[in-house]
């Protein structure tokens, strides 16, 4: 699914900006792969609102893709670190 504009628009102009902040330094950042990256969480969310904070994605700093929650997101009511961090 490709978002329509303006749906994209505020983080793609983001990109851009930050894109040209970077050719005055020395710093890279994967600028195309941060886009892919909120454009699959967009799908996700235009798929099922109840359920898009369950997707896991790919770090675009390590290169990994996070873990699973132990639970779906909607019934996480422990807020707790030792909750969220729990391997159940």
């Amino acid at each position: 699914m490709v978002l329509e504009e303006p749906e994209s628009s505020w983080y793609r102009f983001q990109a851009e900006n930050v894109r040209d902040l970077m050719e005055e330094t020395d710093y890279k950042l994967n600028i195309d792969g941060i886009i892919e990256l909120i454009d699959q969480w967009e799908e996700h969310r235009h798929a099922n609102i109840m359920e898009y904070r369950n997707a896991t994605y790919k770090s675009m700093i390590t290169g990994k893709v996070s873990p699973q929650h132990h639970i779906p997101w909607k019934d996480a009511m422990d807020d707790s670190i030792e909750s969220y961090l729990a391997d159940k």
